[in-house]
């Protein structure tokens, strides 16, 4: 069972430990607290929507919460990225955006946290629309905003795999645009 570090702070009532399990099979038990930013997760515990339950030694009635769409690696930086929300809240990001750094919108642990490769962030931002995070939200979108700000329609076409696909019409423009010549035919 992965336990990612859980920051040290005052509660303002007891612990409500629950498990959240992988798409691979892997657990991870949080503290019900640190996951109020996500609507996914307080919907199913408040309605018992998808849980079910699992008694250990310390816990009885444990709730397991399947997140079957979000890969364990990327479920552990969610967690890592609600736990510390909750003791150091993300600087709300305005718009339109004051500035083209990063650093200038937000504190520099999420500046860092948002640096990972582009298929992590896509996967960070997939898992915070799927358990409906808006603050992780917020942050990929930021981040994926300034990565592709000032770029060309090609060069975003590669950073995001989007291949070039004309329709019928513009396919048939560029196969005859040899005969047009400045506007008129040649």
């Amino acid at each position: 069972m992965n336990e990612p570090p859980t920051p040290t702070r005052k509660r303002s009532r007891p612990s409500r430990p629950l498990i959240l399990r992988s798409e691979d099979g892997q657990d991870f038990t949080v503290d019900y607290e640190d996951l109020k930013l996500s609507k996914l997760v307080i919907e199913s515990i408040d309605d018992h929507t998808n849980i079910t339950t699992h008694n250990t030694h310390t816990h009885k009635n444990l709730e397991i919460l399947p997140l079957l769409k979000i890969k364990g690696v990327i479920l552990s930086k969610v967690i890592e990225f609600c736990q510390h929300y909750t003791t150091d809240p993300m600087t709300p990001i305005s718009m339109p955006f004051t500035s083209d750094l990063m650093e200038d919108m937000v504190q520099p642990w999420y500046c860092a946290y948002s640096s990972v490769d582009d298929v992590m962030k896509y996967e960070l931002l997939s898992a915070a629309n799927f358990m409906n995070i808006e603050p992780l939200m917020d942050l990929m979108c930021l981040k994926i905003s300034v990565m592709i700000k000032g770029k060309s329609g090609d060069e975003i076409r590669r950073i995001f795999n989007i291949p070039l696909e004309l329709s019928p019409e513009e396919e048939i423009d560029e196969e005859n645009s040899w005969a047009v010549a400045d506007g008129g035919v040649v």
